[in-house]
Parts: C-alpha cells; structure tokens; sequence
C-alpha cells in the first residue's frame, strides 16, 4: 500500500484585509476630529483657570500679612480675647507665629508690587537678608543693588539666588557678625541684659519682629540701644516696654 508523503513546508494562511467603507471612514474621522476639539477646548480653559489662580495665590499671601499686621494691635487682640499675637495665631489661626511675623515683615519692609513679583519665599528671605546685613539695606534694595561678598568669599546676587541660597548667606552674616571681635568696645552683661529683656517685653505684647540691641560706644561710655522693626503703630507699645522694663531695675 502506498503511502503520500506529506509536505513538509507550512501552508500560509491569506489574511483577507477588509476596507472600511469611506462613508464609515469618514464618519469615524469626524467623530475623532470632534473629540479633539472638545478637550482642546477643555484643555486651554483649564491652563487659563490654573494660570487664573495661580495669580491669586501670589497675592494671598500680601493680603494675609496685611491682615495680621492690624491684628497685632493691642485693641484687635483684646477684643478678640488675647493679650498675646502668639496665642493668637496658634489657637485662632492655626499658625506658626513665627511664618505670622515674617509675613508681617514683608508687608511692613516690601511694596505690593516688589513683593508680588519676588514671590512670598524670597520676599521673606530678603527680609532676613536686610536685618543681618550691618547696613542700612532694605528688601527691595538688595534686589535692585549689587551682588553681595559673603563672609568666607562666596558672593551672592540676589536677583539670581534661590530663597534658600539667600536664607544661607543671611546665616552666614549673622554668624560672623557675632564672632567678630570687638575693638576696645563691647557692651556689659547688663547692657545687653537690658535690651534682652526690652525685646522680650516687646514680643510678649505682640510685636514679635521687634529687635534690641545694646551698641558700645566710646572706651569708658555706656551703650546706646538700638531698636529695629517697631511699627509706627506700636510706638505706644514701645513706651510701655521700657517703663516696664525700667521699672524692674
């Protein structure tokens, strides 16, 4: 009996390709081109609401260090229940005196306008930058002036340095300047014990930016005081620090 051999070769199958007709294909380009122009739609009105908010944002925060700047007036605190802008912040605001007082800063030390377009972090970092700096600077100064040479050699430029490069070289200014030793002029323990306590008095009846500072003289003279960042509204605040403190001695 014969047998067949069977091929060894694989038979291909013919896939048949079948065309859409071109009224479905056109229909389906259309319903796709629709689709498109729907989220493209959709797409440019969301960037416009993100773009939208992202300008109120950069205000917020101006506006917020504007309302706690009248909230530490004593007469806003007592009717509110407190003798303490810390307290405050922390029981009816739910915020860290300390980002309070920094926001206060800026609106007292910043224009809207400077501040808006520095954004909150740098504007807070400059803040900082100016209170270290042994001149006379201002936020807005250090961002307008020239590049600053940083104790060790390293220069900053405020315009280009990030918030935390500028935060860094503040520390650093602030750290020389409190080793840096004093020429036949220094200031007794109880001078500066003085001006610690005038400064606590201040922070303690809510004008938690205030800086005191007992400044030798002459070789043989008593110091001066320096007081930084006392609002014009907190003038009478002030009066009653010192008596208070001087009535303790």
């Amino acid at each position: 009996m014969k047998t067949r051999a069977r091929s060894t070769g694989t038979a291909r199958a013919s896939t048949p390709t079948h065309k859409l007709p071109a009224a479905l294909a056109k229909r389906a380009a259309g319903l796709v081109a629709k689709k498109r122009k729907r989220l493209l739609v959709e797409a440019r009105s969301l960037v416009a609401l993100v773009k939208r908010r992202k300008a109120q944002i950069a205000e917020l925060f101006y506006d917020i260090g504007e309302a706690l700047r009248r909230l530490k007036d004593r007469e806003m605190l007592a009717v509110l229940g407190f003798t303490s802008f810390d307290r405050m912040c922390d029981e009816r605001l739910g915020l860290s005196s300390t980002v309070a007082d920094r926001l206060v800063d800026i609106v007292t030390r910043i224009s809207r306008d400077d501040a808006l377009s520095m954004g909150q972090s740098k504007a807070m970092a400059l803040v900082e930058l100016a209170a270290a700096t042994p001149e006379a600077d201002t936020p807005a100064g250090l961002l307008r002036g020239k590049a600053l040479a940083l104790p060790g050699g390293k220069i900053l430029d405020p315009k280009k340095a990030s918030a935390r490069a500028i935060e860094r070289g503040a520390k650093a200014i602030r750290q020389a300047r409190a080793e840096k030793p004093r020429k036949g002029r220094t200031t007794s323990a109880e001078e500066r014990a003085a001006a610690l306590a005038l400064q606590r008095e201040l922070h303690a009846r809510g004008v938690r930016g205030a800086k005191v500072t007992a400044v030798a003289t002459k070789p043989g003279k008593g110091s001066n005081v320096r007081v930084e960042h006392v609002p014009l509204e907190s003038l009478g605040v002030l009066g009653e620090a010192i008596a208070r403190v001087l009535g303790r001695r």
